[in-house]
C-alpha cells in the first residue's frame, strides 16, 4: 500500500492505474489534493462532499468531473470563486 501512497502523492492521476481492490478512501484523497482531477477516478463508494470541497478549492474545473447528485450550492460557490470560467459547469 505504501507504494500506491507514493505513486499518487506524486501523481495523482495515477489513481486510474490502481486495482480498484486497492483503492482506499485515504488514496483518493492523497490523489485529489496532489492533482483536482483525480477526482474523476474516484469511486463512488469514496466521494464524499469534503473531497470534492478539496477538488473544486484547489481548482474550480474540477466541477465537471463531479456529479450533479454532489454539486451543492456551496460545493458550486467555491468552484466558481476558485476558476470564473468554471460556470458553465455548474448544474442548473
Amino acid at each position: 500500500m505504501e507504494l500506491y501512497q507514493e505513486i499518487v502523492d506524486n501523481n495523482g492521476e495515477a489513481l486510474r492505474k490502481i486495482p480498484d481492490h486497492l483503492l482506499t478512501a485515504k488514496l483518493c484523497r492523497a490523489a485529489v489534493r496532489q492533482n483536482a482531477n483525480a477526482i474523476l477516478y474516484v469511486p463512488e463508494r469514496f466521494m464524499t462532499y469534503k473531497l470534492c470541497l478539496a477538488a473544486v478549492q484547489q481548482d474550480g474545473y474540477a466541477i465537471k468531473h463531479i456529479q450533479s447528485t454532489h454539486c451543492t450550492e456551496k460545493l458550486c460557490y467555491e468552484a466558481v470563486r476558485h476558476s470564473g470560467c468554471a460556470l458553465e459547469y455548474v448544474p442548473p
